[in-house]
């Protein structure tokens, strides 16, 4: 286990004190403390026995298994607590939500099953997580989770049981589980609005969730499947009319003639320049409310790759780089795991996979500042 320098240890005292002050029990700050070092430095795969051998001090495997597992800490306020210290360095200029797998073996952790993991491009056992990263710029954080329970555990009762699982906790959409985060950062925690980043070409009922966005004043671009279908507002639109509904790949296609404009971004760890043809038209929904569509066309190619929706009135080239932030959170949550220990939980209990990844959070969060404050942004991307 590496060992921090002096400094870093004064900046991690202050850190700790900071965002785990909302714990009642001085044994149970002890132990997060522990986790959290453990969760930083120890190294191989990070599960609760390893972290108690390398980090020593009071704790065993045992109590930090109690710690984690049992114990009824609420992880809210450890989560508001690192949204305000990240968004305290610097304003975000996104809220990326990423859907994240977590492999499990067995059927007894809370809310595990067969599930199709569009990363993995295969069905898999596993839980579905739901998250909200906040990205400044150079770095992205996860701030908020939630446990996507599937329909399959609404009404199995023995299951329930064993993991601990609520009785208000209810399979509910992805889009409700979005709303959800969004109203802790919004309404609960007050955190200071950016616009929402997603890719929710897989999610039933997107009309629902951007009106919902809307209803609550935020901005948002998101990535939709082009079969979604809109009221697009050129006559062109074939069997539509002036006011139709199709199909967003067919509004896309009556637009192949407009002018295209040639944008360029940054994108992946190592800052890939890109570049690809965009045009955006005026579209609305059923109730006739007024959206963007941003289409994407890979230079060279006769058809377009990728169909925005947005309520923002920007320039092109701003919704570009918004659209395209969407790969800081697939770095973030691979730093996560691979450094973090985040796909490392061995334990079944809903409250325990929540204190977890929460742990998990609050440790990345310390790295990426203290990294951001020595002004080694480099450090940031893999070797």
């Amino acid at each position: 286990m590496r060992e921090l320098a002096v400094n870093e240890r004064e900046e991690f005292a202050e850190f700790f004190g900071t965002i785990f002050g909302s714990l009642p029990r001085s044994d149970q700050r002890s132990a997060a403390e522990s986790y959290v070092l453990g969760l930083l430095h120890a190294g191989g795969r990070k599960s609760i026995q390893r972290i108690a051998d390398e980090v020593g001090g009071p704790h065993n495997g045992q109590s930090l298994q109690q710690f984690v597992n049992q114990s009824r800490w609420d992880p809210r306020p450890v989560r508001r607590t690192v949204a305000d210290v990240l968004s305290a360095c610097a304003p975000p200029a996104a809220w990326l939500v990423e859907e994240v797998a977590f492999a499990k073996h067995g059927r007894w952790s809370a809310g595990v099953e067969r599930q199709y993991v569009r990363g993995l491009g295969r069905t898999v056992n596993c839980q579905m997580g739901a998250a909200v990263l906040m990205t400044t710029g150079e770095a992205a954080v996860p701030v908020n989770w939630r446990l996507c329970l599937p329909k399959s555990w609404e009404a199995d009762h023995d299951r329930r049981t064993k993991a601990h699982v609520p009785d208000q906790e209810r399979h509910r959409s992805f889009g409700e589980h979005v709303i959800d985060l969004v109203d802790d950062l919004t309404l609960d925690w007050g955190t200071p609005v950016a616009p929402l980043v997603a890719d929710l070409t897989h999610v039933r009922g997107v009309a629902d969730l951007l009106r919902g966005l809307e209803d609550r004043g935020l901005d948002y671009v998101v990535e939709v499947d082009p079969r979604h279908r809109v009221r697009a507002s050129m006559s062109v639109v074939r069997g539509g009319g002036p006011r139709g509904r199709v199909p967003l790949a067919e509004a896309a296609q009556a637009a192949a003639g407009l002018e295209r404009r040639t944008v360029a971004w940054w994108e992946g760890p190592r800052g890939r320049s890109l570049r690809s043809q965009f045009v955006t038209l005026p579209v609305a929904d059923e109730q006739a409310r007024s959206r963007r569509l941003l289409v994407e066309w890979p230079l060279g190619r006769p058809r377009p790759r990728a169909f925005w929706l947005t309520n923002m009135s920007v320039p092109a080239q701003e919704l570009v780089a918004l659209a395209k932030t969407r790969w800081r959170a697939a770095h973030a949550i691979g730093e996560l795991a691979g450094g973090f220990g985040l796909f490392d939980y061995e334990g079944r209990s809903f409250h325990g996979w929540h204190h977890h990844v929460t742990l998990a959070s609050a440790a990345y969060a310390f790295d990426v500042r203290w990294r951001l404050a020595a002004g080694d942004e480099a450090a940031l991307l893999p070797a």
